[in-house]
């Protein structure tokens, strides 16, 4: 595919990539939205620093994972995942 291509699948394809041919490395990029009771392939919350994370916009926190999926899926300790580590006295209240 050329340089800036895009390739939509459904996740019942079974695909692989092709031999690498040159010396350079290859990288491909995965973004999965699932529903938020489905346990993602990899868990953004670790693999995001969280320093990254807070100053990002809160829609792209609950994309990230820091959500509550209807009706109580995902809580930490009762409470929204953005409120425990990042608004602890603001309180953002969840979408549900």
């Amino acid at each position: 595919m050329p340089k800036g291509s895009v390739m939509l699948y459904l996740g019942s394809l079974l695909h692989g990539g092709g031999a690498n041919k040159t010396q350079n490395a290859r990288m491909g990029v995965i973004l999965e939205y699932c529903s938020g009771w489905l346990r993602p392939q990899e868990n953004h919350c670790l693999a995001v620093p969280k320093e990254i994370v807070r100053n990002l916009p809160v829609r792209l926190m609950e994309l990230l994972g820091y959500s509550v999926a209807a009706p109580f899926v995902g809580y930490v300790d009762g409470r929204d995942p953005k409120n425990v580590f990042f608004f602890p006295d603001n309180k953002i209240k969840s979408r549900f």
